[in-house]
């Protein structure tokens, strides 16, 4: 049984991740370039208090906060992996952005596209994924293009590009959904699917897949994937193929979960789209000269490994924890990767 409640206490971890990008903005923009490790640390310590504040959520019931965000297992589980993830690129990357004009701004950048992977996966209503959405995009634009190099800024460009279109896709799918089933929450969802246009409902449902598949460099979405991580930094690849996947996943468990098969035999699509895939990305990284490239290439091939365990959510209890145990291992893989 989910409880609801409207506490902003349940959300420390979010809000700390927000406090710690502005503190982060405001704090640099008045501390001394050779003293800008100061911002890492306040990044980090935010970080920690998210950490404690998603254990102590985690011992509590499921509940839902505000009518819209589902703090459960799936939740509390990408926080932590989240966290962990934008704790471990800030250390790492520590000598990387040391003394760089922008040194700070990439820490708030990180910290905003770790808000927006975990809204994303606790988003229990199509508006707020779509807000989700662009708080894990519109940051990772401009991390994309940080170091302002000609590779990272043509990088930029590119993945600003099929971002803005795939958001436009997922904006139209969640129109068409509300438009159909008269609601855009997820558990009054199915009900008025069911009732509604099918037609409608079924270009809806995959539009906003398109959308999600964009954020995780599935294919037929990956194309940004290769370029962009060639083209920017180990530091900021290792973010933009980890952090946002994350929560892009997790919101197609959550959103595909309870929709019916009848309306779009969603399954068959994502076990399409899974296979494909596993197969282009293994297949392309044999070609590869480029170890960046052949990383990115790699991360294709592990969404395709994730969506096989969404594909058969609805039919086994066994699904979510292998999602979530994936997801964790996928992250610290991938961002030792590049490290």
């Amino acid at each position: 049984m989910v409880m609801m409640n409207e506490d902003p206490a349940t959300l420390i971890p979010e809000l700390a991740l927000l406090a710690g990008a502005v503190l982060a903005v405001l704090v640099g923009a008045w501390t001394p370039r050779r003293r800008q490790g100061r911002v890492r640390v306040l990044a980090l310590v935010a970080v920690g208090v998210g950490l404690i504040g998603t254990i102590t959520a985690a011992t509590k019931p499921p509940s839902t906060t505000f009518d819209t965000y589902v703090l459960d297992t799936t939740t509390h589980a990408v926080r932590a992996i989240v966290l962990v993830s934008v704790a471990l690129i800030l250390w790492w990357s520590r000598d990387a952005v040391a003394a760089h004009p922008r040194e700070s701004e990439f820490t708030a950048l990180v910290l905003l596209g770790g808000l927006g992977a975990v809204l994303m996966a606790g988003a229990a209503d199509l508006l707020l994924l779509f807000a989700a959405f662009l708080l894990a995009s519109v940051p990772l634009y401009a991390l994309a293009g940080w170091a302002k190099s000609g590779a990272t800024t043509e990088a930029a460009l590119k993945y600003y590009l099929s971002g803005a279109f795939a958001g436009v896709t997922m904006l139209a799918g969640t129109t068409l959904l509300y438009g159909a089933a008269g609601t855009t929450g997820y558990d009054t969802l199915p009900e008025g699917l069911a009732t509604g246009a099918a037609g409608p409902a079924a270009v809806g449902l995959v539009a906003v897949l398109a959308g999600l598949a964009f954020k995780a460099g599935a294919v037929p979405a990956h194309f940004w994937v290769p370029d962009v991580t060639d083209g920017t930094p180990p530091p900021v690849a290792a973010v933009l193929t980890t952090i946002p996947k994350i929560g892009a996943l997790a919101a197609m468990w959550r959103l595909l979960l309870d929709v019916p098969e009848d309306i779009v035999p969603w399954p068959l699509l994502i076990a399409v789209i899974a296979a494909v895939s596993m197969s282009l990305g293994n297949l392309a990284a044999f070609s590869q000269s480029s170890v960046l490239r052949l990383l990115a290439y790699s991360t294709v091939s592990q969404v395709g490994y994730v969506l096989i365990i969404i594909a058969v959510g609805a039919r086994t209890p066994e699904a979510q924890p292998a999602l979530l145990f994936y997801l964790a291992a996928y992250a610290l893989t991938n961002i030792g990767a590049f490290a």
